[in-house]
């Protein structure tokens, strides 16, 4: 879910701050690669778009990009996985069309945890590469995720 969100965050938030700050034109070309039947993935969103509409790359590789990346592709091994159709025989019984699990089977309270913060810390780098005022920033983690500055 916190990849879901993730890419809710970015779809809006990317669409409101290209009305404010870019030309009809700019808004245009957003529109179009949030639009159906082809709009474009997270991943093309997060590579292309903080250059684009806010002159600053966002770091996929290292740090909170990174960690995100990592949540994202668990949640897609989990959500797309390949079915081995394994066939298990086992004294005289015989079991076809098992899948591997292990990713699922794997999940748990922490591990959640973990996904819900690697999301929020992607979020709050967004508002790190628009320029917003660090002490600003938990404010807006509040307002878009519900997150309570401390």
């Amino acid at each position: 879910m916190s990849v879901t969100v993730v890419e809710v965050f970015v779809n809006l938030w990317f669409r409101v701050h290209a009305e404010q700050h870019h030309t009809p034109e700019a808004v245009a070309v957003l529109v179009s690669e949030l639009g159906h039947p082809r709009p474009w993935s997270l991943d093309k969103k997060l590579k292309n778009w903080p250059m684009r509409y806010l002159g600053n790359e966002l770091d996929l590789s290292s740090g909170s990009g990174a960690e995100f990346m990592r949540i994202k592709d668990l949640r897609n091994s989990i959500i797309h996985f390949n079915s081995t159709h394994t066939t298990v025989k086992y004294e005289g019984i015989e079991i076809q069309g098992l899948a591997d699990t292990t990713d699922y089977d794997a999940l748990s309270y922490e591990k959640a945890l973990h996904a819900l913060l690697a999301a929020e810390n992607l979020i709050a780098e967004v508002f790190n590469l628009a320029g917003v005022e660090h002490e600003n920033i938990k404010h807006l983690l509040h307002a878009w995720t519900g997150r309570p500055p401390l």
